[in-house]
């Protein structure tokens, strides 16, 4: 067909700007397609994982699609390297460290947080009061979570109530699979390993780790089936001069009752049973 000599040009162009925005969007979709595929961990998976850290509430948020937080394709990883120790975990919204604590009976203390230690030489006695230096939790188990349908995690809880932040990437997990469960960090909010990656967020499951409870759990994506097993580990310190032992806590935050926070609430020889820091299933 014979056109216009005057219409040429801009037939010409609009031709060429269609072309590009066709190529253009295929171009994107093959990068997505390939970042996909190519996402991985590194080689060796690290016996320690350290904690993940949240994002304040100050959180800025550029708009535009957000990246996904793929996880790695080998399956050889999925499954996080057992014993860990989460150094340093403090579960609880009122859990610190550094603050004093009186020995509800003898202690004697480790070099290191290990059952394969020795003893240190020192023994704090019934009575005495310490500096609870710091805990590291050492799990033999993960908690068990199965994903019943896909789900997706957009946004950040907002832990004083106010309105539900964005989320730099999207957090995705699929029908059929599991979810490990590390320890819990505070207000509902979990570690876990997912397909070969740490990472955390609020607790999306109903079952033996749920926090707390309320209307519709029976329709939450997932259900969690089993508790993580390990057993906590304290360093006690009797004063600045000295460099401190450790001491085998048992199952849970302070739940044996060996030691309890100065002006606590707590007794000592109280009911185990009765603490809601049980979150460990006991030692194998």
């Amino acid at each position: 067909m014979n056109h216009p000599a005057h219409l040429l040009g801009p037939f010409v162009f609009a031709a060429v700007i269609l072309t590009g925005g066709c190529t253009q969007g295929e171009v994107s979709v093959q990068q997505r397609r390939d970042s996909t595929a190519s996402s991985t961990i590194p080689a060796s998976a690290p016996s320690r994982v350290d904690i993940a850290d949240e994002p304040g509430p100050a959180l800025q948020y550029q708009a535009g699609p957000r990246p996904d937080t793929v996880p790695t394709p080998d399956r050889s990883r999925w499954r996080p390297k057992m014993p860990m120790v989460r150094a340093g975990s403090c579960p609880g919204e009122d859990c610190t460290y550094g603050k004093l604590v009186v020995a509800c009976v003898d202690l004697p203390l480790f070099a290191t947080d290990s059952m394969r230690a020795k003893q240190s030489g020192v023994t704090i006695r019934k009575g005495d009061t310490v500096t609870l230096v710091t805990g590291n939790l050492h799990l033999t188990e993960p908690g068990i979570v199965l994903i019943k349908r896909d789900y997706e995690i957009t946004e950040y809880s907002n832990s004083e109530g106010g309105p539900r932040q964005p989320r730099p990437d999207t957090l995705r997990f699929f029908a059929g699979d599991t979810l490990y469960v590390l320890d819990y960090l505070e207000l509902g909010d979990w570690n876990w390993w997912y397909r070969g990656n740490a990472g955390a967020s609020e607790e999306f499951w109903t079952g033996v780790l749920q926090r707390s409870y309320g209307p519709g759990d029976d329709q939450r994506p997932a259900i969690s089936v089993s508790k993580t097993r390990g057993e906590w580990w304290y360093k006690l310190q009797v004063n600045q001069q000295d460099e401190g032992g450790w001491v085998r806590g048992g199952r849970g935050r302070y739940v044996d009752r060996k030691f309890i926070g100065l002006g606590s609430d707590w007794k000592c020889g109280s009911d185990p049973t009765d603490s809601e820091e049980s979150d460990l299933s006991p030692p194998a």
